[in-house]
């Protein structure tokens, strides 16, 4: 009964909490990348950032007590036409900035006081204090991981901080792992996850993607849209836009998204390869870059697809700092970083 499902996923859910600790105990060792040395990183520290509500209000996180994910699927805006610059009011005293969205033409009427901190718009872990810490920890996989096993939300602020984010920037890291460790039918990666514990960050092949766009899947069954709509009826005069097309794409894209094959028992035919799995969008484009998911260096496990697709938009707007933007090298491999020193302090 519903008992028993309960007590197994408690039971799974405790399991997965030790074996990860110990998986994240064992990679503790963190060390400075070679660009930045420890007298330029404490630099970043401690100054005052003046508009930090103006940051919060631009990424639509000004309550930041409020959690930002809304329910599969969603297309998430982001702004790629500026880039992030701090700027320094005084030139000549340079504890105090704030956050601009500017692009090259704009940055030169600051005469030398702003610098290119990350590519993209600013978000709450744009700060020089998160910078940091993005480039003290190359791998902040297993220090977050470690945060999210936590079981309280306070618990979980409390293990951010102290890795050093500033509080808003730890709200979304919170958010996003509260996200993450959902599971699959709330919008989150719990059991794909909880199967690949022991999987490299990245593997360069393999046919479960979470980062495939969703509709690559439903094109390459069409087949079985179409019987999905002959069970259910076929679309009315309002087109593909009408109630029986949705309730057969819907239920589609719950096979494609979990692969739990719960309309097997329904449907005659095999179950289709559950390859396509990522329904979110960035500006009307799929979440994951394609190296994410292709066979090759860099794609990742399935488990940080998963998160890519299902966390990642959200994250990448609010937070708008990532090591990839940064131009920070990380423990996971990603295409199209290059290399920026942070020297502006």
């Amino acid at each position: 009964g519903v008992s028993i499902y309960k007590m197994r996923q408690a039971w799974a859910f405790n399991l997965a909490l030790i074996v990860l600790f110990v998986l994240s105990s064992e990679n503790d060792a963190s060390a400075v990348d070679g660009v930045h040395t420890p007298a330029m990183i404490a630099k970043l520290r401690g100054k005052q950032l003046l508009n930090l509500e103006e940051v919060k209000a631009s990424v639509g996180f000004s309550n930041s007590e409020t959690d930002p994910y809304p329910p599969l699927w969603y297309d998430t805006k982001i702004d790629y036409e500026h880039d992030c610059y701090v700027v320094y009011p005084n030139a000549t005293d340079r504890s105090t900035y704030e956050l601009k969205n500017l692009d090259a033409d704009s940055a030169k009427a600051f005469k030398g006081s702003a610098f290119m901190t990350h590519t993209g718009a600013c978000g709450v872990c744009s700060t020089l204090d998160d910078l940091a810490v993005y480039i003290e920890s190359p791998d902040l996989t297993n220090p977050v991981r470690k945060c999210a096993l936590l079981l309280f939300e306070s618990l979980i602020m409390n293990c951010l901080n102290d890795l050093g984010f500033t509080y808003t920037c730890s709200r979304i890291w919170m958010y996003n792992t509260k996200n993450t460790r959902k599971i699959h039918a709330q919008g989150g990666c719990f059991g794909t996850c909880f199967a690949r514990i022991l999987s490299e960050n990245n593997r360069p092949d393999g046919k479960y993607n979470p980062c495939q766009p969703l509709d690559e899947i439903r094109k390459k069954n069409a087949p079985m849209i179409s019987r999905l709509l002959e069970r259910d009826g076929s679309p009315g005069e309002e087109g593909k836009d009408s109630e029986p097309f949705k309730t057969s794409a819907t239920a589609v894209g719950a096979v494609c998204a979990d692969g739990s094959g719960d309309d097997r028992q329904k449907e005659p035919y095999e179950e289709p390869e559950t390859e396509g799995q990522c329904g979110n969008t960035i500006n009307g484009k799929p979440a994951c870059d394609e190296s994410q998911w292709r066979p090759g260096p860099r794609r990742l496990n399935a488990c940080l697809q998963c998160d890519e697709c299902r966390s990642g938009p959200i994250f990448q707007k609010v937070a708008g700092r990532t090591r990839r933007a940064s131009g920070i090298v990380s423990a996971i491999s990603r295409a199209g970083v290059k290399a920026r020193k942070h020297d502006y302090v």
